[in-house]
């Protein structure tokens, strides 16, 4: 628990400086993300997401960076992300991998592993 709590940490402050460093110094008007995901919002991941992983780029980042959110598929579908995104059509978003097998080919290793290590 500790250590995905510590690793979703690490990722969201790894995102907040990555898109941090993309801004121009003096920037006044704040940069709009849009944000893409294909399951609809108020489910427990989504829900997380909303509550604090985008609020918590906008925190982090003093306003600077807004995200426009789209749930449900608005944006890109679940197929659709990965290409969307490297389109443009979002900045960022949800990226289901079993969508993408020739493109996010070292992910499908993790299928040899059906279930996590055992406590």
């Amino acid at each position: 628990m500790l250590r995905t709590k510590l690793f979703r940490t690490t990722l969201a402050l790894a995102a907040v400086l990555a898109l941090a460093c993309a801004l121009p110094g003096g920037a006044s008007a704040a940069k709009v993300l849009k944000y893409s995901d294909h399951d609809p919002s108020g489910g427990l991941r989504t829900k997380f997401y909303k509550e604090v992983f985008l609020a918590e780029i906008e925190k982090q980042t003093e306003g600077r960076i807004k995200i426009q959110d789209f749930w449900g598929g608005a944006l890109l579908s679940a197929p659709e992300a990965l290409q969307g995104i490297g389109d443009g059509v979002a900045d960022m978003g949800m990226v289901y991998a079993d969508f993408n097998p020739k493109q996010l080919l070292l992910h499908q290793g993790f299928k040899v592993f059906p279930t996590g290590p055992g406590d």
